[in-house]
């Protein structure tokens, strides 16, 4: 899991208190992982709502932000908003007078898989967990589900967009199955909901329904001065529906589709004040959230330079003077020790080819950043400036103005947001999650520090130490201790350097008394013999035999126990025999005489 500093909630509110509740009034339960209250932000003062994952656009700063929970969070990047499959989902443009008072939040919690971002299911019970293979699907496609933490052998229920199956867990409680997601089912954030029929365990986990049609545009020119205006073209959008044009965060338009799908050119003008920068182009399917995009660079139009040739003055005698040329000063020039930075960072700007002695002015955005003087061989070097906490992300440009000639040279520079504190939370497993005293279990985690020490405790006693891998992976083994208490108990892995912890649980539970009886227990050859038995795991298959030979098979129920009958075979020699009833999962062992007469 990746933390980007505090948390977000990435279900609907409304999900948790209807869906859970009414289902399965699964909110009393103990290990529920309580849902944390946001403080009521001043776009519900303002009242302005949206729903949870709507997109908004602050047009006065260009930031993106994602609404949940009555608050907005800022998404500081492009890439993380594309990965967790936002980008689909219609932008709210606002004006800076409804937003300005919305107190800003740089917080998003999301997990990461297979290289796949997306938000994090926060709704578990106890030791479930869930896995999917991939953040989103297209209809017709299928997603992989894995999880665990659930009781050995229990039939669970998979309830997803359209469709609800069962599956059995394995002896562990572990489980992974496809699932498909139907041709009919509507585009967006969607649940898929895993429910222990005989634990009552559950767990969720949410992932994306995307359009699976290409969607393609295509901008002419692809550089255009501020006050020009340019051409849009797309195709595979729904026949029909309107097209919303955004161009950074400029200007925005709409246009509607034709019936193949495709429009355009759509003219799009760029504001006369517009910076010179790089921006994106993008075209957002309203009805279908089909979109697609397309870098623009806004940037000066230099128009070309005549050549002037000197007129000779002419004399009474020839010859005919040849035409002197006025030399034409080479062009200033700025040089930037780094292309790409971020707000509060130093820059160190170079130049050279100003006028000796004159004052120069660099500039970010417009904003003078910092001046200098130009030495006596008509350059500058080494002159910083700070990034203002202000300056608009994306490309941008470093100017430079000589007082005097006026001559000006400028260098790209890309601004990004700061370095996001990134904490990788470790995890553990426990096999078998369900143990009695004095028996031998295995730790397993991931995403200690490497080669770091890791110690590991039962309910707060130290049980064993390990050492992480070179991939920060453990696996160790430690023996419940005699006296350990009885019930659910936590284990949890420390790391010794990095101090990060992660916690599961261990169910120690008392020694089971395994028994079976045989009635009667003085047969014939061809009797039919009833064997009743107690103890055994739940659900399990248990095996019979009499000296060692086959007898049947016979299913446990839900507390262990299992009567069933069998004849006793002619082959079977007079004499005192062992009748033996073996659980084939608990390994759990009872016998009983048997007399054949």
């Amino acid at each position: 899991m990746i933390i980007m500093k505090n948390r977000l909630m990435s279900l609907p509110a409304g999900f948790v208190r209807v869906f859970v509740a009414a289902l399965l009034g699964l909110l009393l339960l103990p290990g529920l992982v309580a849902v944390p209250t946001h403080t009521a932000s001043a776009a519900v003062q303002a009242g302005l709502t949206f729903n949870n994952g709507t997109l908004l656009r602050d047009q006065s700063n260009g930031r993106v932000y994602v609404y949940w929970d009555s608050a907005r969070h800022w998404i500081m990047d492009p890439p993380t908003l594309d990965a967790l499959g936002y980008a689909g989902t219609s932008q709210t443009p606002l004006t800076s007078d409804q937003i300005a008072t919305i107190t800003d939040g740089s917080t998003l919690e999301v997990k990461k898989v297979n290289d796949f971002v997306y938000p994090q299911a926060p709704i578990t019970s106890s030791q479930v967990s869930l896995l999917l293979s991939k953040a989103s699907a297209s209809p017709g496609q299928s997603l992989t589900l894995s999880g665990g933490g659930f009781s050995g052998g229990e039939t669970l229920t998979i309830t997803a967009p359209g469709i609800s199956f069962t599956t059995d867990a394995d002896d562990s409680g572990n489980f992974t199955v496809t699932v498909p997601v139907p041709s009919a089912v509507t585009l967006g954030l969607h649940h898929i909901f895993v429910h222990g029929d005989t634990s009552g365990n559950f767990g969720v986990e949410v992932f994306h329904v995307i359009a699976s049609a290409s969607v393609q545009i295509a901008v002419a020119p692809p550089a255009v001065a501020p006050g020009t205006s340019f051409s849009v073209t797309g195709s595979g959008f729904q026949g029909g529906e309107n097209v919303r044009l955004f161009v950074g965060t400029l200007t925005a338009t709409q246009v509607t589709a034709g019936a193949d799908g495709s429009f355009g050119p759509a003219r799009v003008t760029v504001p006369g004040n517009a910076p010179f920068q790089t921006v994106t182009v993008v075209a957002f399917g309203a009805s279908s959230s089909r979109f697609a995009h397309k870098d623009l660079s806004i940037q000066a139009v230099t128009a070309p330079t005549a050549t002037v040739t000197p007129t000779a003055t002419p004399t009474p005698a020839p010859p005919t003077p040849t035409p002197t040329r006025t030399a034409v000063p080479r062009a200033a020039v700025i040089t930037l020790n780094a292309g790409q930075t971020h707000r509060g960072s130093r820059v160190v700007v170079s130049g050279d080819h100003f006028l000796a002695g004159e004052s120069v002015a660099i500039r970010l955005h417009g904003q003078i950043v910092q001046t200098t003087r130009v030495d006596s061989d008509a350059d500058f070097s080494n002159v910083t400036f700070t990034v203002p906490g202000n300056a608009p992300f994306g490309t941008d440009f470093v100017t430079a103005t000589g007082a005097t000639s006026g001559r000006v040279a400028s260098a790209k520079l890309v601004v990004t947001p700061g370095p996001i504190k990134v904490i990788v939370s470790p995890s553990i497993a426990v096999s078998p999650s369900t143990s009695q005293r004095d028996k031998m279990v295995v730790v397993a985690g991931g995403d200690f520090r490497s080669g770091e020490q890791v110690v590991i405790r039962l309910k707060n006693t130290i049980v064993q130490f390990t050492r992480a891998n070179r991939e920060g992976d453990i696996r160790a083994a430690f023996r419940v201790p005699v006296h350990s208490a009885i019930g659910r108990l936590a284990v949890k892995a420390t790391g010794m350097r990095s101090g990060a912890v992660a916690v599961t649980y261990l169910h120690v539970v008392q020694p089971v008394k395994v028994s079976v009886v045989v009635a009667p227990d003085r047969v014939k050859h061809g009797q039919r013999i009833t064997v009743t038995g107690h103890g055994y795991a739940a659900f399990e298959k248990v095996v019979v035999r009499v000296r060692g030979a086959f007898m049947m098979a016979v299913k446990t129920n839900r507390v262990g126990a299992f009567t069933a009958s069998f004849r006793l075979p002619k082959w079977i020699h007079k004499g005192v025999y062992q009748l033996q009833a073996t659980g084939t999962r608990s390994k759990r062992a009872a016998g009983e005489r048997l007399i054949v007469v």
